[in-house]
């Protein structure tokens, strides 16, 4: 028998449904976990690599630029401007760049009243109620125009 073989009839094909059950855990990662934290006090976190001094709006354990190891985080102001955006019907969703820093936050946008977001307008994120935080990404409700 060859490798492209191919069912003719269909009486000869067999399907068995089942699942398999699977337990795990996830570590989000050292990086991550102090990004993690700080949203959950209503903050952005950066970044920042002692060797080349540039903040990243990401959480990353190593610098890209000089490979080095980031060590020092600094608060970003949740406040930044759209680079890139797309919408489709009510839901907007946008590239945040934060001054100063490097890469960029994707998010929700909460849709302006009146026009369309445009590239460059400043946008600040707006965070749940301190109770209700989880230290989740979806701490930031959206962002919005000022």
């Amino acid at each position: 028998m060859t490798s492209e073989f191919r069912y003719t009839n269909s009486e000869e094909v067999r399907v068995w449904k089942d699942h398999i059950p699977l337990k795990y855990k996830y570590s989000i990662g050292v990086a991550a976990q102090k990004f993690s934290s700080a949203l959950k006090e209503g903050k952005l976190l950066g970044f920042k690599c002692s060797s080349c001094s540039k903040v990243y709006a990401l959480p990353l354990l190593f610098c890209p630029e000089c490979f080095k190891e980031i060590r020092e985080y600094v608060e970003i102001k949740p406040e930044g401007e759209i680079y890139s955006f797309t919408e489709r019907g009510e839901e907007v969703v946008i590239a945040v760049k934060f001054p100063d820093t490097y890469g960029v936050l994707i998010h929700k946008m909460k849709k302006p009243l009146a026009g369309r977001p445009r590239i460059g307008q400043k946008v600040r994120a707006v965070f749940k109620k301190k109770e209700e935080r989880s230290g989740d990404i979806t701490d930031i409700l959206w962002f919005e125009l000022f």
